[in-house]
């Protein structure tokens, strides 16, 4: 997640406080073996876990369908569920 300044109280600030203790923004990535974006995603508020951040995101629709990305694999970390479209420890 993204740290950022409490946002203004017409945003829900509350919706954007981690259970880390300070406001932020998770923002979902997929970058290549160079660094070069593929894929981002900002739905969510700061206080969703990244797993379901994750889950809701159009990708995952698209990886399900077999509409997404030609990717050979994707890596996650231990917030994620292994899934056939993602692998995790």
């Amino acid at each position: 997640a993204l740290a950022t300044k409490k946002p203004h109280d017409h945003y829900f600030p509350r919706h954007f406080y981690t259970r880390k203790g300070f406001y932020a923004l998770p923002i979902q990535t997929i970058r290549d073996s160079n660094y070069k974006f593929l894929y981002m995603s900002a739905r969510c508020v700061g206080s969703t876990h990244d797993s379901l951040a994750w889950a809701v995101s159009i990708l995952v629709q698209r990886l399900q369908d077999g509409s997404g990305l030609r990717v050979y694999w994707l890596a996650g970390d231990a917030a994620y569920v292994c899934s056939d479209n993602l692998l995790t420890p």
